[in-house]
Formats: C-alpha cells, structure tokens, sequence
C-alpha cells in the first residue's frame, strides 16, 4: 500500500485544533458583507483539541493539489500533481484510490505524463459513473532555471498553456480514453480548477479562470494577471462542453458544491491586477440558484491569503469550507455554515494543519465518509528552493463537532 498512519506522539498529527473567537459586542454568525479583519485587541481565544488521524498519501516528490472525489464503486480517488516541484517542467499527473475511507491509499498510477508540464487538475464523476479529468499543458518554461528563480520571475510572465484537456475513464480508472480539447478560450493561460460538479439534472459543472475576456465584460484595472473565473457546462458525462457564463472578474481558483437544497456556491480566490481595493488571495462567495446558469455578486468570506477553497455537505446539511491558511501559523483551515451556504461562522473556525514550513501549503479537497467523518486531503513541503522534492501529500480523518454551528 502508498500510504500509513502517523506514529503517535506529534500533537500536529494526532489532534486537530478548534480556535473559537470570541469577538467582543459583535455577533456570532457575521454577514458575509461585514469586514471580517476584526482587530486582535478585539477578540479572546479559546482553544480546544479534538482526536483525530493522519496518514501519508504521497511521501515525497509529489502530492501537489489534490483533487478528491468518491467512485460510483463505493472508493475514494484522488487526482494529484507528481513528477515535478511547484513550478518545474517535468509536472505529470497521478491517481491514488482508497478502499477504506481514507485509512490507506495505493501508491501512485500515472495517468498523464507528457513532455511539458502537466498540471492544475479538476476531477469528477459524471452521473454514470465515468471518471472525467481535466488538465492543462503548461509550456514555456525558460531553459536553466530553478524555482526560486522561475518564482521571480512570476509564473503568469512566463508561462502558457495550449489550452484545457480532457480525459475519461469508464472503468473506475483502470484506463483512460485519449485526451480531446475544449478549444473555448484562447488566452495565454486558461486553467481548470476543484472538483467538477455533478447537479441534480446530471449535467456537469467545471470551473475555470482565464485571462481571456470571454464575456466582454471590462475589469477595473486591467492587467496580465486580471482573470476571468468561469464555469462551463456538458451535459454528455463530460463528453463535451459549453454554456460558458462568467461568475466574477478578478478571480481565479474557485471551488464549488451544489447543496442538498440545489443552490450551487462558488468561492472564488481574488487575484492581483485588479481594483487596488480589492483584496488579495482571499476568498469571495458567489451562489447560484438555477445550476450555475445566473450567479450573485462576490461577496467577500474571509482575509487575505485564506486561499483556496473546497466544500463538502454533511449528512446533517452543514456545508463545510477548508481552505489553505497562508497566514501564520500556516496549514489548513475549516469553517462551518449551518444554512446551506448563506454565512458561516468565521469565529469558530478549526485549524487541521497549523505547522507548515512556508506558504506552498495546503489546496485542501475533502470527501465525506460514510461513517459521517471527514477525509481531508492536502500538501505541505519544506523550503522549494532548496527541496524541490520535498512535497507531500496527507489525509486527515477528523469527525466535525456536533456542537460546531
């Protein structure tokens, strides 16, 4: 097997962390339109620990933005970036299954390795239980270059995609059907991104940022790094695809759930090259109520640079969010909403990995258990100048509080 349980011993591993803030003359449940950067002076902190499992996924060398999703064979998968550091041409993509719920997981099957980078995953299952893969071809990369120096650089400066590619599989992944192309966009770096949705009516949602103005729609302070967050629709298994509609300007990596009630929400991470008021890296809400056709304006969750997003729904309805924290102490953090998405609470939030070494950290994705636990996914690595192949991947196994409202 890939993977095994920590030893016991290391409070990182064996616990998660509940960091309850407790704002003075303020309410619990904040609007999502409040400013939510509350002033420390302004607030307690009450901590508390809960049990908890962590196991290695990847144990080096790979790991990178995890994609998770449960098989119509009742498995867990997971999509990942191997191969290759951060930004490093020689970027492959791999799968790795558990048959447990996340206690084990196999050790990592390639799926696309070409010559250019592959990367930036979103993964789903389509209503008939086809396993579909989207991925772009990242090119461009300057000759001689390390990570450190390519990060100087600026990735957006350097590199360019031939566009986004999809691949299926009706076999639980056992094998994969040629790559074909969704030839939708045609700026320099279009990109896929989360979980691809499957709706209630069996049609597929997928997300994706571009710096292409598809819509026509003007940004407030146009730039190279100005993008575009969309999503696109099949309604064939993930066959082919259309129906592009914009959910916002100024953002890129968005996650997505369509809840048990049928709205689809959309947290979007907001990106450099935009109005110098906006934000950077931290997350916006945007929700729909007709399966992504028409979306709300943004409205702002958290602070900057609790970023990206994913979401799960518990058997209960609570939506939970896990989000990157590049703040320190930098990981993983979790929030809850318990009406379906509308507010949640940002001052009872639990922190599933605080010990990371620097801010490449995190892309968690989460799978529900069928216990009712949760199996989270993430990264973490040391220093990427230094030890570029040090990333690796993790799952915790962690049971939401009854009482976390």
């Amino acid at each position: 097997m890939g993977s095994q349980i920590e030893p016991a011993g290391s409070n990182e591993r064996m616990m998660l962390m509940n960091w309850r803030l407790l704002l003075i003359a303020a309410p619990v449940m904040m609007s999502l339109a409040q400013e939510v950067n509350q002033r420390e002076e302004n607030s307690v902190l009450r901590l508390r620990s809960f049990p908890a499992r962590r196991v290695t996924v990847v144990a080096e060398n790979g790991g990178y933005f995890p994609v998770a999703a449960r098989l119509k064979d009742g498995r867990i998968a997971a999509v990942l970036r191997g191969g290759g550091s951060h930004i490093d041409v020689r970027g492959r993509l791999d799968i790795v299954f558990s048959s447990d719920e996340g206690e084990t997981w196999t050790m990592p099957r390639i799926v696309v390795d070409g010559p250019n980078d592959d990367r930036n995953p979103a993964f789903g299952v389509a209503a008939d239980g086809t396993l579909v893969l989207a991925y772009i071809v990242a090119y461009g990369y300057p000759p001689d270059k390390t990570e450190a120096e390519l990060r100087r650089i600026g990735t957006v400066n350097f590199l360019r995609a031939s566009g986004i590619y999809v691949i299926r599989s009706r076999d639980h992944g056992a094998t994969w059907d040629p790559p074909t192309m969704i030839d939708l966009f045609k700026g320099p770096y279009p990109s896929p991104y989360g979980k691809i949705v499957t709706l209630d009516d069996g049609s597929m949602l997928m997300a994706l940022y571009t710096t292409d103005d598809f819509m026509k729609v003007p940004m407030p302070t146009p730039g190279p790094q100005a993008n575009y967050a969309y999503v696109i629709r099949s309604t064939d298994n993930g066959k082919t695809w259309g129906g592009v509609t914009l959910v916002g300007t100024g953002f890129d990596e968005t996650g997505m759930i369509q809840t048990k009630k049928g709205d689809v929400l959309a947290l979007m991470r907001s990106g450099p090259g935009v109005a110098p008021s906006m934000p950077k890296q931290a997350l916006f809400l945007a929700r729909s109520a007709d399966r992504g056709k028409t979306w709300s304006v943004p409205e702002r969750l958290t602070r900057e640079s609790e970023i990206p997003a994913d979401l799960v729904e518990l058997p209960d309805g609570r939506v939970i969010l896990c989000h990157g924290q590049r703040n320190y102490p930098m990981g993983v953090h979790a929030l809850v909403s318990s009406d379906g998405g509308r507010t949640f609470n940002l001052h009872d939030r639990l922190s599933l990995s605080w010990f990371a070494n620097n801010r490449d950290t995190g892309y968690p994705s989460s799978v529900v258990r069928k216990d009712g636990k949760v199996v989270t996914l993430y990264y973490q690595m040391d220093d990427p100048a230094t030890h570029p192949k040090s990333a690796r991947c993790k799952a915790l196994i962690w049971e939401p509080p009854a009482d976390w409202r």
